[in-house]
């Protein structure tokens, strides 16, 4: 399947800079911890930040436009997806929570980013059609 290329350039960057944004805070306030495999955290990061991410948001808003189904339970499935893939990386023990840190917060920090990154994706919609 192709996502349409105007979505992935409009928003795949919004999800980068958000991951980051979350990632930092969430690293430099020691929330989580994720095991170092390439020398450091921000390396071992940024392929979560750059890739994984950005197309787990991009694949949100494609279904979200394009299937014929309630955009608050595709919301729901895409952070609890998300979530369950994290909890097996504390699972596998690559990460690890401090701080009274726990998958709850993971998922509503999930929800946040999935449901911003939609409001900003209808905002840019209506205004990209507003303006042709």
């Amino acid at each position: 399947m192709k996502l349409e290329t105007k979505l992935v350039l409009l928003m795949a960057p919004y999800a980068c800079i958000g991951a980051y944004v979350i990632n930092a805070i969430g690293f430099g306030g020691g929330f989580w911890y994720l095991k170092p495999l390439l020398g450091n955290n921000s390396l071992t990061s940024l392929p979560v930040n750059l890739v994984f991410y950005p197309t787990l948001g991009c694949y949100f808003l494609y279904f979200s436009d394009n299937l014929k189904v309630n955009k608050y339970l595709l919301l729901l499935i895409f952070a609890a997806m998300t979530s369950f893939f994290e909890y097996f990386l504390i699972w596998v023990k690559w990460l690890s929570y401090c701080h009274s840190w726990n998958i709850f917060y993971t998922s509503i920090t999930y929800l946040i980013s999935y449901g911003s990154g939609y409001l900003s994706y209808c905002w840019l919609k209506r205004l990209y059609y507003h303006m042709n």
